[in-house]
Parts: structure tokens; C-alpha cells; sequence
């Protein structure tokens, strides 16, 4: 977004990038482009506010996924635990209860 000086006149475009190009559109001249201006910088803002309150949320999603990941692994070697107490052994990543001979 940016004012640029014809001449005498001012005039808004907006910049956007387009197929790896910056590319100006016309936006207005005279008292509308001033109000225009200031509908984008908010628009602008909003859109930062927005994107940091997903940077936010991004982050405890992490940590609560690191918790949940540590919960789990503590989870399964209890699990494990109890199976090799109660007389069982892994054969291709599945318990099985151990053979007793007669």
C-alpha cells in the first residue's frame, strides 16, 4: 500500500505479489483514497493480531502435545511393565503369555 506522486497528484495503489511479481492497483485519488488507506491498515493490523493469536495457540498446542506425548510413553511403559510381571513376552511387537511346561 503505498501513495505514489504523479505530477502533482497523489495517487493509492495497493501492492500484492502475483505469479512472483509485484503487481499495482489502482486504487483512488482525492478525499475516498485517504479513508480507503486507513480501511487497509486496519485490515492490515487485524490480520497481524490474528496471525499471532495462531502463533499463540500453535505454541501451547505444542507444549500440550509434548505433555501428552510424555504421558504416553510413561503410560506404555507401565503397561509394560505389568505384562512382563504377570509372566508375558513380546513375540512381533505383540504380548503373549509365556509357555509352561508340563
Amino acid at each position: 500500500m503505498a501513495w505514489e506522486k504523479r505530477g502533482e497528484k497523489k495517487y493509492y495503489y495497493r501492492k500484492s505479489w502475483v505469479n512472483g511479481r509485484c503487481v499495482s492497483e489502482y486504487i483512488g485519488a482525492g478525499m475516498v483514497a485517504p479513508l480507503i488507506e486507513q480501511q487497509d491498515r486496519w485490515e492490515k493490523k487485524k490480520t497481524k493480531i490474528a496471525r499471532q493469536e495462531m502463533r499463540r495457540l500453535q505454541r501451547r498446542d505444542a507444549a500440550l502435545d509434548a505433555q501428552l506425548d510424555e504421558f504416553s510413553r510413561i503410560n506404555r511403559n507401565l503397561v509394560d511393565a505389568l505384562f512382563l510381571i504377570n509372566g508375558y513376552h513380546l513375540h512381533k511387537r505383540q504380548w503373549r503369555k509365556k509357555r509352561v511346561k508340563k
